[in-house]
């Protein structure tokens, strides 16, 4: 059974969010709804949709031991995958919510986290009008706590690998199969990074 889940009034978000769901639901099958299509209606070329396999839900949140383990093997099988990128970011920029996420790849997670990060910041200081002091606290955390805590990920040896991560995982965007019993998540934002990231 098919069924509209999506309905965008920005024609170019959909190639995207197409593309950033079967990422996602070609590594773990059970757990996204697979995507099927994407265009613009014939009749109104200002009204665009989104259609993914649907799937029958229940209120309330999944068994976290079943979705924690479903999210575990997200991040393991993508990072044992022979073909995963051994970069931090997606070849295209996804959105949290409204927000972007400016994820263009970079060499290490302390590039793309703190890349990401200046990203959100933009938009809060476009929204919001500038503010010297938030200015000052980035510059601090991006020149200090940021390297601090990340750059020791790949030092003396060791190396972070990358991971698929969903991207967005809150408790709008997961659910329970109800036919199966079994954790679903929808609507990634979708980028490789470091496996303790959302």
């Amino acid at each position: 059974m098919q069924n509209i889940a999506y309905i965008y009034t920005w024609q170019v978000l959909l190639p995207n969010q197409y593309q950033k769901e079967a990422d996602c639901a070609h590594r773990i099958i059970e757990g996204i709804p697979c995507p099927i299509a994407f265009g613009t209606y014939k009749s109104d070329p200002h009204k665009h949709f989104y259609l993914a396999e649907f799937r029958e839900m229940t209120a309330g949140l999944p068994d976290i031991r079943a979705f924690s383990a479903m999210l575990a093997k997200l991040h393991h099988d993508s990072m044992v995958d022979p073909k995963a990128p051994r970069e931090f970011g997606y070849d295209f920029m996804t959105h949290e919510g409204s927000m972007y996420q400016d994820i263009k790849w970079r060499k290490t997670w302390e590039e793309l986290y703190s890349q990401r990060f200046q990203s959100f910041v933009d938009q809060e200081l476009a929204s919001q009008g500038p503010s010297e002091e938030v200015e000052r606290l980035v510059l601090g955390l991006k020149e200090k706590v940021i390297p601090r805590l990340l750059r020791p990920l790949n030092t003396h040896g060791r190396r972070l690998r990358p991971v698929a991560l969903h991207g967005d995982i809150w408790c709008g965007n997961i659910a329970t199969n109800a036919a199966t019993g079994e954790p679903v998540y929808f609507d990634p934002a979708v980028f490789w990074g470091h496996n303790e990231c959302k």
